[in-house]
């Protein structure tokens, strides 16, 4: 339970209460306290047996990965622990797109060969900017500051490959996740996920990390600057609700990986560690919200 004691905890608590008052705080926190209860959680990156077997398969694997990163002014340390988890996947097919908008050169003296942006558009445009180059079949979403499970691209392919096998096409593919503090050397509050529930997903955006998504529907989406702070929650209700409500794919389009393949690093300025510092955050999501509930006419 030491994790309950976080000082980014009694933050959280200190703002959830700000905004849904004492009694709808004491119950959050009741039940945090009762889920965490004899739940010690311990990362366990996968052995290197296992990882070089899973490169061995990788090679006859059809599909590409473009993983893009938007970056500005990203710590040295925090951008190569990112980078380097990516060049470390035990499945090799795949390109790393940063799309750098620093103002200063600190990303460019840590990356060659990277996508340079004339200005700062902002992160959808910046990571729009990333997307129009993108080759992969499938493209995944990585945060400058975060870090990839080594097994993280494999795993995403073995799901695709099994839908392909039920003769489905996997559209949207999203993993577990869990934290890690500052210098990633402490993982805690594993997120473990629902498959798609659209009553949570219209409560929060559980999806979250690692999330990937076919190309040709990213790319027809795209991501809207207007939402910026929660431009993921955004493409995922809209991509949701082409795949479910309009073109009538079936659940099965969407694929949750039971795993966690994504380490969300907390640090002062991360949202994950202080809610706070995105606080622009919480009303892009309801409005992100409530476009996708006006534009299938409901209340």
């Amino acid at each position: 339970m030491a994790h309950i004691l976080r000082k980014s905890n009694f933050q959280k608590t200190y703002h959830y209460l700000k905004r849904n008052g004492l009694k709808n705080a004491y119950y959050a926190v009741l039940e945090r306290v009762k889920s965490s209860k004899g739940s010690d959680y311990h990362y366990e990156e996968a052995e290197e047996e296992v990882l070089a077997k899973q490169k061995q398969e990788a090679v006859s694997s059809p599909y590409r990965f473009s993983i893009l990163v938007p970056a500005y002014e990203t710590k040295e340390e925090y951008l190569r622990e990112m980078i380097e988890s990516v060049l470390g996947q035990s499945y090799g097919k795949f390109e790393l797109i940063i799309a750098d908008a620093s103002q200063s050169d600190a990303v460019q003296k840590t990356v060659n060969g990277y996508l340079g942006l004339e200005e700062n558009k902002g992160i959808s445009e910046n990571t729009n900017a990333a997307l129009a180059v993108a080759k992969g079949e499938y493209i995944g979403l990585l945060d400058h500051d975060d870090v990839l499970t080594p097994d993280a691209l494999y795993e995403m392919s073995k799901a695709i490959r099994e839908s392909v096998q039920r003769g489905k096409t996997a559209w949207l593919l999203y993993s577990d996740e869990d934290k890690g503090n500052g210098d990633m050397t402490e993982f805690y509050e594993p997120h473990r996920k629902h498959g798609l529930n659209m009553d949570l997903l219209f409560s929060n955006n559980y999806i979250c990390h690692f999330l990937v998504m076919r190309r040709e529907l990213m790319r027809s989406l795209r991501f809207r600057p207007d939402y910026d702070g929660a431009q993921d929650y955004d493409l995922i209700l809209r991509a949701i609700g082409r795949l479910i409500y309009e073109e009538e794919r079936g659940r099965d389009s969407v694929i949750h990986i039971p795993k966690v393949l994504y380490h969300w690093r907390c640090h002062a300025e991360s949202t994950a560690e202080n809610p706070k510092s995105k606080q622009y955050a919480y009303e892009a999501g309801r409005r992100a919200l409530e476009d996708f509930m006006a534009a299938r006419g409901w209340r």
